[in-house]
């Protein structure tokens, strides 16, 4: 899945630096749009759990501001996106049920 984190409009010559929330820069394809208003992780990993970044926003005479930082919290405890539904079929009819759901690491779906 991807992630967007939205900062401020304005207009001229601002610029827009993503960082993690310590000062590192932030490294590889999964990052993108980090010198733009708007940060796009994509795909979040697991190591991505309690990150948080901010963004410095840079006007045209060098004053510059930076956001409070913010977090990226991922699900540790599963949960459905898709609940199996109850169905009412005729004898012979074919059935499907349905269940997905999202966590961290792999997931799997026992039926019983």
């Amino acid at each position: 899945g991807a992630v967007s984190v939205v900062s401020g409009g304005g207009g001229g010559s601002i610029s827009y630096v993503w960082t993690y929330s310590n000062g590192s820069q932030l490294a590889g394809n999964r990052f993108q749009g980090a010198n733009t208003s708007t940060l796009t992780i994509s795909p979040v990993s697991v190591a991505d759990n309690g990150s948080s970044f901010v963004c410095t926003v840079t006007g045209i005479s060098g004053a510059y501001v930076t956001s409070q930082p913010v977090s990226l919290v991922l699900a540790t405890t599963p949960a459905f996106t898709t609940s199996p539904t109850s169905t009412t079929r005729a004898f012979g009819d074919n059935t499907t049920f349905l269940c997905t759901g999202v966590g961290l690491g792999t997931l799997t779906i026992t039926w019983n």
